[in-house]
């Protein structure tokens, strides 16, 4: 039996004579666990009978498995590689009213008619009825695998505006014609609608969305539509990977190269990494979508593990927006309450809204203030739980930490001089909002974060307004850059481009990069040319300049090199083994043991042990936090130690926990 908790044995039940159902692998079991029953699953019978003592299952929930066996061997590959339990990697399979403590029957409730996504009232995006010479190309070389029923990892690497969507939809429609279905992922929970249009217009009532911000009553009613077959192309965020599909044709990840594909808790998957074993074991292909490729992905494709799709050309051959950058040292606002707001972005923006064209402001922190500071002594607010300073939020009047979601009323005085000289610094996109409705008051003006995109009503009127024009001036983080396709916009600001440019991650460079392109490919989508501005104060940065100049090789090169100096990814393979504690003593110490026990473990398996360090974020939601990272030429050595440790001890001993992370995006 598989049981949805962190150890990674199997346990065992009796099947009583009572049980009219006859037990098949993959089933839903109610079981006794401790002092509550659980929702387990079936991996088998003892060929011969168990010696020992054992406890009776309740009750086997459906009459046969809800999973199929390459969905079932899918979840043993994520378990292993990722070192969860099985039962945890298999309740990403089901939605949260038929896993835990739940025992709902899914033949039961299938009488009830579902009904349709609110989120597919919006019009439909009109399709082309003709393709550039790229994109028919690029249709050539892939249709075949979806036709044939074979697994080929494609990488689309298309400029914004390029029209990499189209391919998805052709790819799909192929998929769709042999019967089977289609899985496409977004990275951003907000652009679910917006992408799922272009598939509503290609398969009316065939679609499906599915992300985990969607109550569980809304998610059941779209997983019971895939899993009856009313609906066979889902999209949806990275948890739409896992939709009950019977026979998976084609899975697309688009914007591939974004983070949020990888899950932070629980099983720590990566949902890029998993389609493409999927794919392998559906005899599906795979692609993957991006204006700015990973450096991982890139490099697949040099070596030929993917085969590399360009889209060099936007759509009507549009020209790509010119590039001004700004050093933010030498040219500030003189009025200093805009001092974000350089003069020739102020000039710019005007000029926009006089010839009618729409603006995109992005700044990727929420919030009004990120910090408020002592001007006596320099003491931030800080987070009584987490080693991060509280920003303030004008809306609600509070302070709040974005880690933990701790709030607390503004100070009126520092804690540690107890001086009465207390000022707020910096701009959060609240700011930004706020400063551009006193400088254009007559303009329509909106703000897409996470705080505005939590309600789906807010979300769709933006939507709504920028696509009818409403909206003039958009203010947002990074939500608001990614595949959103409003022709009248013209005018893109980067207001600190150096915002994530210098933090303690190898990634960071690319991070910016990537927000930066991605960001400037919302304008000049239309009959008018782009501009863009990047405020920055290090316009030399390779990352900077090589976005200025559309300059990808430069970019990929100077990244590469120092990744291969340094042993990172594309050319070692990492796992982060982390510690904390609620006392930093405990911590230090279960650190100080875990590092021996792993460099024991390593020994003659070419993996490299570096730490155990103090996390860049060090005391986060209550935790003291270190880490230990290994570095390798393959996975293999990183696996085995992995292994060692997972049987040497469990995840919580002696007042610290230890969680493991293969692959890890996140390093602060």
């Amino acid at each position: 039996m598989a049981v949805p908790i962190a150890v990674r044995h199997l346990f065992t039940y009796r099947l009583g004579d009572g049980l009219s159902v006859s037990p098949q692998r993959g089933q839903r079991v109610l079981v006794p666990f401790k002092k509550s029953f659980v929702v387990g699953y079936l991996a088998g019978v003892h060929a011969t009978p168990f010696e020992g003592e054992v406890k009776d299952v309740k009750e086997i929930v459906d009459s046969e498995p809800l999973i199929g066996e390459e969905a079932w061997q899918l979840a043993e590959w994520m378990a292993s590689y990722y070192g969860r339990s099985l039962g945890e990697t298999l309740d990403l399979f089901f939605p949260t009213l038929l896993r835990g403590g739940w025992k709902r029957n899914v033949h039961r409730e299938r009488k009830r008619k579902s009904k349709v996504p609110s989120e597919f009232l919006l019009k439909p995006t009109e399709l082309p009825s003709q393709y550039t010479v790229e994109q028919t190309a690029a249709l050539n070389i892939m249709l075949p695998a979806a036709r044939e029923r074979r697994f080929a990892p494609f990488l689309v690497h298309g400029i914004t505006g390029s029209g990499k969507t189209i391919l998805y939809v052709e790819m799909a429609r192929a998929a769709v014609q042999q019967g089977r279905g289609v899985v496409v992922l977004v990275p951003e929970i907000g652009l679910t609608s917006h992408v799922a249009r272009h598939f509503v217009s290609a398969f009316p009532d065939r679609v499906a969305l599915l992300h985990s911000k969607l109550t569980s009553r809304r998610r059941w009613d779209e997983w019971d539509r895939i899993r009856s077959g009313q609906a066979d192309v889902v999209v949806g965020a990275r948890s739409a990977l896992f939709a009950p599909l019977k026979d998976v044709g084609l899975i697309v990840a688009d914007e591939e190269h974004d983070h949020a594909y990888k899950q932070e808790d629980g099983v720590t998957y990566h949902a890029r990494d998993v389609a493409l074993v999927m794919g392998q074991r559906w005899k599906a292909p795979v692609v993957l979508g991006s204006a700015t490729p990973s450096l991982e992905s890139h490099a697949n494709a040099s070596r030929g593990k993917y085969r590399l799709i360009r889209l060099a050309r936007r759509v009507s051959d549009r020209p790509l927006p010119d590039v001004d950058v700004v050093d933010m040292r030498f040219k500030r606002n003189p009025d200093k309450r805009l001092s974000w707001l350089s003069p020739q972005l102020h000039k710019a923006m005007v000029d926009t809204l006089e010839r009618r064209g729409q603006v995109v402001l992005f700044l990727n922190r929420r919030g009004f203030a990120p910090v408020l500071r002592c001007m006596d002594c320099g003491e931030g607010v800080k987070c009584p739980h987490c080693d991060i300073t509280l920003t303030y939020h004008k809306a609600d009047r509070h302070m709040r930490c974005h880690y933990c979601d701790h709030r607390q009323d503004l100070p009126e005085v520092c804690s540690e001089c107890k001086s009465t000289s207390v000022a707020m610094a910096g701009a959060g996109t609240q700011k930004i909002e706020e400063d551009i409705r006193a400088l254009f008051p007559q303009t329509g003006i909106a703000r897409l974060d996470m705080d505005t995109a939590q309600s789906k009503k807010r979300r769709f009127e933006i939507m709504e307004g920028m696509e009818s024009g409403a909206i003039q001036i958009a203010v947002g983080t990074q939500m608001i850059t990614k595949g959103y396709h409003y022709p009248q916009i013209t005018l893109v600001g980067v207001v600190d481009a150096d915002l994530g440019l210098f933090l303690p991650d190898f990634r960071s460079a690319e991070r910016t990069y990537q927000q930066i392109l991605q960001a400037a490919g919302r304008a000049g989508r239309g009959e008018q040319k782009g501009r863009v501005f990047i405020q920055t104060m290090s316009p030399d940065h390779h990352a900077i300049d090589s976005a200025k100049h559309y300059d990808e090789s430069r970019f990929y090169e100077t990244e590469l090199r120092l990744r291969r100096q340094w042993g990172y990814p594309p050319y070692k393979r990492l796992a982060m083994i982390r510690i904390r504690a609620r006392h930093e003593v405990v911590g230090g110490e279960g650190a100080l043991a875990v590092l021996q026990a792993t460099k024991q473990m390593a020994g003659g398996k070419g993996v490299e042990v570096l730490g155990p360090a103090p996390a860049p974020l060090y005391r986060l939601r209550g935790h003291y936090r270190w880490q230990i990272l290994l570095k390798a030429d393959t996975s293999k050595g990183l696996h085995e130690v992995m292994e060692g440790l997972l049987d040497a001890k469990g995840p919580r001993r002696a007042g610290y926990e230890v969680r493991l992370d293969v692959d890890p995006v996140n390093m602060l």
